[in-house]
């Protein structure tokens, strides 16, 4: 195998990742939506969570406002 083929599988698999990624949030939208906040939600022993907090609270706003349930039930 050459250099050549090796990148055109490569940029074939890059290809149907993204693909497949558009196609799951075009079907689920919703569930993308909420895994996206709830990866956010503030825990105590993780930085990152408390890096993202505007992030979680624009969620919680969108949440209270509408009747879109963005978080799970605690």
């Amino acid at each position: 195998m050459t250099t050549s083929t090796l990148s055109v599988i490569f940029n074939a698999l890059v290809i149907s990742l993204i693909l497949l990624g558009i196609v799951v949030i075009i079907m689920y939208p919703k569930e993308v939506v909420r895994g996206f906040f709830n990866s956010l939600k503030p825990r105590g022993d993780s930085v990152r969570s408390w890096i993202f907090l505007p992030i979680w609270i624009v969620g919680k706003l969108i949440e209270k406002i509408s009747n879109f349930k963005i978080y799970d039930p605690e």
